[in-house]
């Protein structure tokens, strides 16, 4: 059986979750070495600088920054880590059938609305004038993790109502869509066994062909177990792509 990679023509991109860079985003970083340099790989951010802002990028940004890079007779590996998987199903539904392959990483699940309306999210968000941010910990290039482990976020992300509502909005009939997916080989779920979201962990088992990592939610781990991390999700792909 064809990788991955060879099965997508070379064509991959990563989306991260709420408030990421992907560049930094060490699992990414990792996942793009066992690609290769060869490999044409797309880098989609959860967050962009507006002015001196950061500022979230919806689900549905993201599915368009995937869609405008790609051709729709392209095959498309999307590799999304956390809410990032509610861009990947845009995308298997907005290009041709057979065309888009989705390895979703510690995804929200039933549907990405039960992982934002969590009170453990909900409880690290702060109030603003008619906005809210979040604490992330992804826009550090140098010492990171180091900051993650003092408690320190590295910024704020500003997150708008509209972005909950487009949550809400993406989340109806999410659950069943993710059910097919599965079936057909489309979709691939990776849960980490000790994500804050047990919601989403205890879900994961009734789809198809999921993958179960012994990680948290963020991946962030010692440097030699994400290498055996990021190699069974590899090789999950390898395994599971579709034909």
């Amino acid at each position: 059986m064809s990788s991955p990679l060879e099965a997508v023509d070379r064509n991959v991109a990563m989306v991260t979750g709420l408030g990421c860079r992907a560049a930094n985003f060490a699992p990414f970083v990792e996942l793009s070495e066992m690609f290769g340099d060869d490999a044409a790989i797309q880098l989609v951010d959860g967050a962009q600088f507006v002015g001196d802002r950061l500022t979230v990028i919806s689900p549905l940004a993201q599915a368009e920054m995937i869609l405008g890079a790609t051709s729709p007779e392209e095959k498309l590996l999307i590799i999304s880590h956390s809410i990032g998987i509610a861009a990947g199903m845009e995308c298997i539904e907005k290009r041709p059938p057979g065309q888009t392959q989705v390895i979703a990483i510690a995804p929200p699940l039933p549907t990405p609305a039960t992982g934002v309306r969590q009170a453990v999210f909900l409880d690290r968000l702060k109030r603003l004038e008619g906005e809210f941010s979040f604490p992330s910990f992804s826009f550090a290039t140098d010492g990171e993790q180091d900051l993650r482990k003092k408690g320190k976020a590295t910024a704020d992300v500003i997150i708008s109502p509209a972005y909950f509502t487009e949550v809400d909005s993406l989340s109806e009939g999410f659950a069943e869509k993710v059910l097919e997916q599965t079936s057909k080989g489309r979709l691939q779920i990776v849960a980490a066994n000790n994500d804050w979201n047990t919601v989403a962990f205890a879900d994961a088992g009734r789809y198809e062909n999921t993958l179960f990592i012994d990680a948290p939610h963020s991946l962030y781990l010692p440097q030699d177990e994400l290498r055996v991390v990021c190699a069974a999700i590899y090789n999950h792909a390898m395994k599971h792509h579709a034909t």
